[in-house]
C-alpha cells in the first residue's frame, strides 16, 4: 500500500480566449497546428460547439479536423457549384470565385465523391457513372480502355463504374476481362462460342467453368447453364462434367483420352440427366 495516491491526471484543456485567438483573421487552419497533434480532437470538438453556440463563425471539416472561416452555406454554394459543373479545375473554380484554393479543395475532397482525371481536373462520379451509361447505350462495340482515354480516366475507374451500373441494373451485360469490353446481354451466347471455337483451334483438351466466370464475370452456375444451352441446341460439340466443372471439348481428346477423362457411369447419361441425378442424390 503506497503512502502517498498519485493524482489522477487532470483532463488538459485550452482556454477560450487562446481558441479565439489563433482562429482570428484566419481563413483555413489545420487543428494539429497550434497547440500539436494531440490537441486536434478537442479543438475540433470544442469549435464545432462554439459555432453551434454562435459564439464564432465558420466550419470545421470532419474527419481531417480543419477550421475554415466559411459559413455552412458559404460551403453549400461551392459544392453545388462544382457538382452543377460536373467537370472542372478546382484552382480555377476557386480563383474565378475567389476563393480560398485550399479551403475548395479540401471540400471538393471531403464532401463530394470525386474522380480525379489525367488532365488535374476532377469529374464527380455521378457525372461519369451518368456519361459511360449514354456511351454504352450509344455504342455496339463498348471498349473501356477507349472509353477511359476519352473520359481522361484510369481503366480500372471505368471498369468499377461499369460493374456498378451493371450490379444496379442500369445496364444488361457483361466485362469480358480479355477484351476489356462491355458485351450486351444479347451478346453473350455468340461470344461464348466464339469463345469455345478459338479454344478447339488452339487444340485445348478443356476449359474450366471457374475460367469462363472469370472471363465474363459470371457466376460457376451461370456458365454451365449458358453451355448446356448451347449443348442442347447442338451449336457446341462439349461434355461436361459437372464433378470436375469443366467443358471438354470432344474434337480435341482422343477417344481413350476422353473415355478415362469422363467417368463409365457419366458417359451413359445426358447432361439433363446428369442435373436430375444430382436432385435425387440430394434427396
Amino acid at each position: 500500500m503506497p503512502l502517498f495516491k498519485k493524482e489522477k491526471d487532470k483532463k488538459k484543456s485550452i482556454p477560450k480566449d487562446k481558441i479565439l485567438k489563433v482562429i482570428k483573421g484566419i481563413d483555413y487552419l489545420d487543428l494539429g497546428e497550434p497547440f500539436g497533434e494531440n490537441a486536434r480532437r478537442y479543438l475540433t470538438f470544442q469549435l464545432g460547439k462554439m459555432i453551434d453556440n454562435n459564439e464564432i463563425k465558420g466550419t470545421v471539416i470532419i474527419p481531417e479536423g480543419v477550421y475554415i472561416s466559411l459559413s455552412s452555406s458559404q460551403v453549400k454554394n461551392i459544392i453545388n457549384l462544382i457538382t452543377a459543373k460536373g467537370i472542372c479545375d478546382l484552382n480555377t473554380v476557386a480563383i474565378e470565385n475567389k476563393w480560398n484554393v485550399d479551403i475548395v479543395k479540401l471540400i471538393a475532397k471531403n464532401r463530394i465523391n470525386l474522380l480525379y482525371r489525367k488532365d488535374s481536373k476532377v469529374i464527380v462520379r455521378k457525372t461519369a457513372s451518368d456519361l459511360l451509361l449514354q456511351k454504352i447505350n450509344q455504342l455496339a462495340d463498348v471498349d473501356i480502355v477507349k472509353i477511359a482515354d476519352e473520359m481522361q480516366l484510369q481503366k480500372q475507374t471505368i471498369k468499377d463504374l461499369l460493374m456498378a451500373l451493371i450490379a444496379d441494373g442500369k445496364v444488361e451485360g457483361f466485362y469480358v476481362k480479355s477484351t476489356s469490353k462491355f458485351l450486351h446481354v444479347n451478346m453473350l451466347e455468340e461470344s461464348l462460342k466464339e469463345l469455345i471455337s478459338e479454344s478447339e483451334k488452339k487444340k485445348l483438351a478443356e476449359i474450366k467453368f471457374s475460367e469462363i466466370a472469370e472471363e465474363y464475370s459470371i457466376t460457376e452456375e451461370q456458365a454451365y447453364n449458358i453451355l448446356l444451352k448451347l449443348y442442347n441446341s447442338g451449336e457446341i460439340d462439349v461434355q461436361l462434367n459437372l464433378g470436375k466443372k469443366t467443358c471438354v471439348l470432344k474434337g480435341n481428346i482422343k477417344v481413350q483420352q476422353f473415355k478415362e477423362k469422363i467417368p463409365e457411369e457419366e458417359r451413359k447419361l445426358e447432361i439433363e440427366d446428369l442435373t436430375q441425378k444430382n436432385k435425387k442424390t440430394q434427396n
